[in-house]
């Protein structure tokens, strides 16, 4: 899976704007950073820019879209695991948990707050 793809399968990513293979994928993603590097100049700074705009996106897509697919197919088809190593640990002591509120509930008391209180 590289970006080194056929001319015709390049001028058809160009011309659809949309990726049929991974490696028109991976072509198509190649473009996008040219073009940045070419608007940014090519720095160190710019390099940091691509790397971490490219690991964000990856880790992003993992944790909203890989990995609820993945847990899915465990639960249709089981685990090859065995639990010893994918025994969950409590991210936040349970006592914490009394405390939790979905954000909109917090911001919905903000913004109705009694006559002459304020936030300040």
């Amino acid at each position: 899976m590289s970006p080194y793809i056929k001319r015709s399968a390049r001028q058809g990513v160009d011309d659809r704007g949309v990726a049929q293979t991974a490696g028109e994928l991976n072509y198509a993603i190649t473009q996008l950073i040219i073009a940045y590097v070419d608007e940014h100049k090519l720095s160190y700074q710019t390099i940091c820019d691509v790397s971490g705009a490219t690991r964000g996106a990856l880790t992003e897509f993992n944790r909203r879209v890989a990995a609820p697919y993945e847990d899915d197919k465990i639960f249709d088809n089981g685990d090859v695991y065995p639990p010893r190593m994918t025994q969950q640990r409590p991210k936040f002591p349970k006592q914490w948990a009394l405390n939790v509120q979905p954000a909109g509930q917090v911001y919905e008391k903000l913004a109705h707050r009694p006559e002459g209180t304020s936030n300040e």
